[in-house]
């Protein structure tokens, strides 16, 4: 069954949980409808969201990010919910008022995503979705909903959304001038104040996501369901960043963290920030451990006992034997002399990738120049490399920092739109 993210065709918004229904009517079994009491629990300018929203809207949630709910964190999950809940409600109210005709074509893209997303060649979506036990209409709503708002927002604020084009050469020519400088690849989950979490909250759940993600919790999932940033809809990835143009509240934090993992959160101005550092290029597009070596080596095999001044003298012995060789055809004869019964070629390893204390001596050797020997638990070896292929400086596409600059240029449109229409809305929580 294919499970990517329903959002590849198009911008769509920042925060992607909310389905509200108004209807009591749900595409639900009865005998589910019946064992539990439908209550409302929010009225949104007049139109109800419904217990019954709320629990197949949680359980989608659930099921999307992994995040396993607790007694601690269940209150603050069913918030999260309801609130997402009242801004899609207002964010269909308001494109019904402007763009009645992009309703039924935002619900029939819907309806494909979803099939698209869960069917297989064995199953159909609906019967891969009940076995999920989660509920169609829920889904299709939260799809059409984003689908909907996202063209709300490219029609009303079009010459915003055109500057995309000129802020990408610009960034195309920035990665240019920093060919050589450190880079960072990140990926972010962005929790901004909203009405029904302040700064405390939100690093409260920062670290609830973080234990989550550390129990196996899905980074990217959560960044769609819950980022305020316009990255969310690419699961929060950032890409390869120029480390000196971040922040240096951000610079120190990433500088000390080891590849791979999630930092602590950043709160920079009462916004969250969670990263996640994925890789590091310590000089940019031409950092030599981004290149790809082969490497010949011969073994000198010893007995496990040896004493230190036997392993000196095989040390000099191995060094001679060594100096004479001028190629890796050379040494991969030395090898064979040795008996090693070791193969004597290692292709196509990336510098990255070897161990810290032969990264440096392999960074160091010229192509055809023995290393001095190493001792080995195997015993004593020396190295060569026979090619060295750097990486090809392969920049970022227009293509794709467009679509940067116009997540950018969405998440900051849709934040203020959606403000604004919670100030100006009549919401009644009564749950």
């Amino acid at each position: 069954m294919r499970r990517h993210t329903f959002f590849a065709l198009m911008l769509l918004p920042k925060r992607i949980l909310a389905i509200s229904l108004s209807c009591l009517i749900l595409a639900v079994s009865p005998l589910a409808v019946s064992a539990q009491s439908v209550t409302v629990v929010a009225v949104v300018n007049g139109q109800a969201i419904t217990s019954l929203d709320l629990e197949n809207r949680l359980a989608y949630l659930l099921e999307q990010t992994g995040i396993a709910m607790t007694d601690e964190n269940e209150a603050q999950l069913r918030e999260d919910v309801l609130q997402m809940l009242v801004d899609d409600k207002l964010k269909l109210m308001e494109a019904k008022r402007l763009v009645p005709n992009i309703i039924e074509a935002g619900r029939a893209q819907a309806r494909e995503m979803v099939n698209d997303t869960y069917q297989s060649e064995t199953k159909s979506a609906g019967a891969a979705l009940r076995e999920l036990g989660l509920n169609r209409q829920i889904i299709e709503e939260k799809t059409s909903a984003d689908i909907i708002w996202a063209t709300l927002l490219r029609d009303r604020y079009k010459s915003q959304f055109d500057t995309a084009d000129k802020l990408a050469e610009q960034a195309l020519e920035r990665a240019k001038e920093d060919l050589s400088q450190p880079q960072v690849r990140l990926s972010e989950i962005v929790l901004a104040p909203s009405p029904d979490r302040n700064t405390a909250n939100n690093l409260e759940i920062a670290y609830q996501m973080i234990d989550a993600m550390k129990q196996g919790a899905d980074f990217a999932a959560i960044a769609r369901q819950y980022s305020a940033s316009g990255s969310a809809q690419e699961g929060g990835n950032l890409g390869w960043i120029v480390l000196n143009t971040l922040p240096d509240l951000f610079t120190k934090a990433i500088e000390e963290a080891p590849s791979g993992s999630i930092l602590a959160p950043i709160n920079q101005d009462g916004v969250i920030y969670i990263l996640r550092k994925d890789g590091v290029r310590a000089k940019g597009f031409i950092d030599p451990s981004q290149a790809r070596v082969d490497i010949a080596r011969a073994l000198l095999p010893l007995s496990a006992d040896i004493s230190s001044s036997d392993q000196l003298i095989a040390a000099g012995e191995l060094q001679k034997r060594a100096e004479t060789a001028k190629s890796c055809a050379d040494i991969e004869a030395l090898n064979d002399e040795l008996g090693s019964g070791q193969p004597p070629f290692l292709f196509d390893l990336e510098i990255a990738s070897i161990t810290p204390n032969l990264r440096t001596i392999i960074e160091k050797l010229e192509v055809n120049q023995p290393s001095e020997p190493l001792n080995f638990a195997e015993g004593m070896v020396v190295f060569m490399v026979c090619q060295r292929k750097m990486p090809e400086v392969n920049l970022p596409s227009l293509e794709n920092l467009k679509n940067a600059e116009l997540n950018k240029i969405f998440a900051i449109i849709s934040n203020r739109y959606l403000l604004r229409l919670r100030r100006a809305a009549t919401i009644d929580i009564r749950q």
